[in-house]
């Protein structure tokens, strides 16, 4: 080592971050998707109990039993679905791929009007 070479100099310990403005507008985007589900699916859960409780309220055993029959079809109808667990993981791949994808569409729709409303 020669004592006339410059110190070497440390790299910056900071990082940047560079976010392009179509990639903001997608991210913000996405925030206002999952935050109109989040009310949406809140107030749905809400009425959906709120019905449930009200139907509880009203049931009696008569009117349980008139339609007893019809609850345990409904029951042993369901178990005829599960019967390939092959074919039901391949229905929901399909079922998810469409909704993830759906709102990945949704979110890249919604940037590029957020992006047009704001170069105005």
């Amino acid at each position: 080592m020669n004592s006339t070479e410059p110190p070497q100099q440390r790299p910056e310990e900071s990082v940047t971050f560079v976010i392009s403005k179509s990639t903001r507008n997608v991210f913000i985007a996405k925030i206002v998707i999952l935050l109109g589900l989040t009310l949406l699916a809140g107030y749905w859960f809400a009425r959906e109990s709120a019905n449930k409780y009200e139907k509880g309220r009203e049931l009696t055993q008569e009117k349980y039993l008139e339609r007893f029959d019809e609850y345990k079809g409904a029951l042993l109808n369901a178990k005829q679905y599960d019967d390939n667990p092959l074919f039901t993981t391949f229905i929901m791949l399909i079922v998810v791929s469409f909704l993830i994808g759906s709102y990945e569409l949704t979110a890249l729709i919604i940037g590029f009007i957020i992006g047009k409303v704001i170069r105005r």
